[in-house]
């Protein structure tokens, strides 16, 4: 059994450790570029290891600093983006896209559920090449352009981004990685347009919380805790929008053909990246199930984003009903055809969750979720249905919407109206331009953050901190392996002789081996890596 209280100490002793080595390497000279390369280090650590902090004053004032320095003397040449003159222009700052999953997929629906702007979409690390044709398609039909900066290093890639904040846009959108220490530096340059960050990750650490104008949250959740645990300027909510045709009458039936499901067969869904069923004592979303469906033999259980291959380190054992179909692009065939859609343990997806009301599933939310995974109070759910308290109520509201049709279809009749209402089309667009109108103020000083205690920033609650911990450990496992993985990652960044000494400076019990020793293991790995 983990004890949570010293993993949080272990994870927290590492993070200090990191901060000094770094600090004291690149701390006082003028190496911008490996400066921000440490920045992005450090944030990448506590974004996957929880070390206590949801925002981190100290790197977001290092980044500050580096983005002044560059803005004073920023004179560079940035691309020219198609501008609208009857319309706002609208510039999505993006570390990376992904052709699966909903990162990539927010910003999509975004673009396209805002019809009356421009897009332009501006990406740090990945060719404009690589992102998927549906996002190309998307903002080509604004009028607008996917550009890339990848093949900058970081002091470029901060001094060009500077330029099209301050000239290009109307207004900002940050859809960036919790380590992205270039997109903060850039944060520097002013007059601009308020910079509306999306709070992508909005139970662990990111950096760019304290120096955004506004943060965007798409959990209520999210609002109070941004504002007592990151220190936030201002909060908006903007709901997660979805973005499909309207579905036919015939469509589920059509669909369930297609699949070869019998009328009288009742299928559970659920769709989730595989990570996110990592078992543990209380929750296992294959007992839970199994444990469900055992009495009732009508019922079919679909799981996407699992591979067979991946089952048995997830928990799942060989079951007749119960299939493992991997990840697939677009499930919305199998949104259609489900009857009931239960949520992902111990980590949801509520973005699968909300797509697959929509199209008529009656919604299972995660029975006794940590607090930062509570979802209960979206405007989708209030009043229409609660996380359960224990797996046993788990069982018996997934046995009631298998053996009440009445009440199965009533309930999921509300969600999808519910979604409707506030995801999608005229109700979602309503928050958007109130998000809109609310920064439309010009941003002529960058927010002043050289008095610490002004701030009144904090650790969240001490629960939320341990269950943090928890979490990126079931996620990422041991904090200092995690860290050899990252220097190792970052071999053409800072020299392998940099990153062991960073490396043995955290691991007292490893300061017996010596430095030549060490290098030559390390060596090794890299070799076995990339060979």
């Amino acid at each position: 059994m983990i004890n949570n209280n010293i993993l949080l100490a272990k994870n927290k002793a590492v993070y200090n450790g990191l901060v000094k080595a770094f600090s004291k390497k690149f701390g006082s000279n003028n190496e911008f570029e490996k400066q921000l390369d440490a920045i992005n280090l450090i944030a990448a650590y506590q974004w996957r290891i929880h070390a206590g902090l949801y925002a981190d004053l100290y790197l977001e004032k290092w980044a500050l600093g580096i983005g002044k320095r560059i803005w004073d003397d920023n004179n560079v040449v940035a691309p020219i983006l198609p501008k609208a003159t009857q319309k706002l222009n609208i510039l999505h700052v993006v570390t990376q896209t992904y052709s699966v999953g909903g990162h990539t997929r927010l910003l999509l629906n975004i673009i396209r559920n805002d019809t009356n702007s421009l897009h332009n979409v501006v990406l740090i690390n990945r060719k404009a090449e690589d992102a998927p044709d549906w996002l190309h398609e998307a903002v080509k039909a604004t009028g607008g352009a996917i550009i890339t900066l990848c093949e900058e290093s970081k002091v470029e890639q901060v001094a060009i981004l500077q330029q099209l904040l301050v000239n290009q846009a109307d207004r900002i959108f940050y859809s960036i990685h919790p380590d992205d220490s270039v997109s903060v530096a850039a944060l520097a340059a002013t007059p601009r347009p308020q910079v509306l960050t999306i709070n992508h990750s909005d139970h662990t650490f990111w950096l760019g919380s304290i120096l955004s104008d506004v943060v965007v949250c798409y959990r209520r959740w999210s609002l109070p805790f941004s504002l007592s645990a990151r220190a936030v300027q201002k909060v908006e909510l903007l709901p997660t929008p979805l973005n499909f045709e309207i579905v036919a009458p015939n469509a589920k039936r059509e669909a369930r053909n297609v699949l070869g499901i019998r009328d009288e067969q009742i299928v559970i869904l659920t769709v989730a990246s595989a990570y996110k069923f990592t078992p543990t004592d209380e929750h296992n979303y294959y007992r839970l199930i199994r444990k469900a469906i055992d009495d009732n033999p009508q019922v079919l259980v679909k799981v996407i984003g699992v591979q067979e291959s991946e089952g048995s380190n997830l928990g799942f054992e060989e079951h007749q009903r119960i299939e493992l179909l991997g990840a697939i692009d677009d499930p919305k065939i199998y949104y259609m055809a489900a009857d009931i859609y239960v949520d992902s343990l111990p980590f949801g997806s509520f973005t699968s969750l909300f797509e697959a009301m929509y199209f008529g599933c009656f919604p299972v939310l995660q029975f006794n979720p940590t607090d930062m995974l509570v979802i209960g109070q979206e405007p989708a759910l209030q009043g229409l249905v609660q996380h359960p308290h224990d797996e046993n109520e788990a069982i018996k509201n997934i046995q009631r919407a298998i053996n009440d049709i009445d009440y199965r279809q009533q309930i999921a009749q509300r969600g999808s109206n519910l979604i409707q209402q506030h995801y999608m089309g005229k109700g979602w667009k309503e928050y958007l331009t109130n998000l809109y109108r609310d920064s439309a103020a010009i941003v002529t000083s960058v927010r002043d953050i050289s008095d610490i205690e002004t701030l009144n920033l904090r650790n969240a609650e001490q629960q939320n901190d341990l269950d943090a911990a928890y979490m990126s450990n079931v996620f990422f496992g041991d904090s200092i392996n995690f860290l050899l993985y990252s220097l190792l990652e970052r071999i053409d960044k800072f020299s392998i002789k940099d990153g062991v000494k960073i490396y043995l400076s955290l691991q007292k019990e490893q300061q017996r081996m010596s430095l030549k020793q060490l290098l030559h293991f390390i060596k090794n790995k890299i070799n076995h890596r990339y060979k």
